[in-house]
């Protein structure tokens, strides 16, 4: 069938759009972390990521005026299992974009996109006084920077530049170095060819002003453009699907 043009109740709305009015109403109006838990992906691994990330505070209320699905947003059918963009509108105005997943005809919120949620905060993981060789995955926006950023531990010769910025929380722009000659550097310079800001996750390394060769951020691997994880990591739970 074809997707909704917007997700507004109506008493002959069809059964899957009703199914994806009630998930987005109880996971942005109702404010209620057991609600909320019940509708997001994965929920058996990252329950109790998500209560440590509301720990102390009620997950925000924000009343929905439209929910549209842009022209760019992949629908296939509510049988089949396929993401889902959607763009809300609140009252006052404001917008977002949220990621819905259909599994077995029910949407589930991919709640990872929607808090861009990251293992450890990324100003920790910067902070030169933090766990040396720290290695962890991300997600931010990552850009190619006009010219190449100069560092003493990552020579141009070897190393590609990338700039990335905590967008979720309003972080600061910080290089990081990719090797060259490797798949990876290939898959994250075709990632962001189009020199535009990008959201992905990557899977980046720390080395401390301690260690031989310096401080820097190193690109240790590419997981995914956007930041929606397809699937769960198979050798290990996810951390914030």
């Amino acid at each position: 069938p074809d997707p909704p043009e917007t997700a507004a109740v109506a008493t002959d709305a069809p059964d899957y759009e009703a199914k994806m009015t009630a998930v987005l109403k109880d996971f942005c109006e109702s404010g209620d972390l057991s609600r909320i838990k019940g509708v997001i992906r994965h929920a058996d691994q990252l329950g109790g990521i998500v209560e440590d990330y509301y720990r102390g505070t009620a997950p925000p209320r924000n009343t929905i005026v439209q929910a549209r699905l842009p022209s760019n947003s992949m629908f296939l059918s509510p049988l089949e299992s396929s993401l889902l963009r959607v763009l809300l509108t609140f009252e006052g105005g404001a917008q977002r974009d949220i990621m819905l997943e259909w599994v077995g005809g029910e949407a589930k919120v991919d709640w990872g996109h929607w808090v861009c949620y990251n293992p450890v905060p990324v100003a920790d993981f910067l902070d030169p006084a933090g766990q040396a060789g720290a290695e962890h995955e991300f997600r931010l926006v990552g850009r190619l920077p006009a010219k190449y950023r100069t560092s003493k531990r990552f020579p141009e010769i070897r190393y590609g530049c990338v700039v990335f910025q905590d967008k979720g929380h309003d972080g600061r722009d910080f290089e990081a170095y990719v090797l060259r000659d490797t798949e990876l550097h290939d898959q994250v310079m075709a990632c962001l060819a189009e020199k535009i800001d990008k959201p992905l996750i990557v899977k980046l390394l720390r080395h401390s002003d301690k260690t031989k060769g310096g401080a820097g951020i190193e690109v240790t691997g590419m997981v995914t453009e956007g930041w929606v994880r397809a699937r769960p990591a198979a050798a290990a739970p996810p951390q914030g699907d």
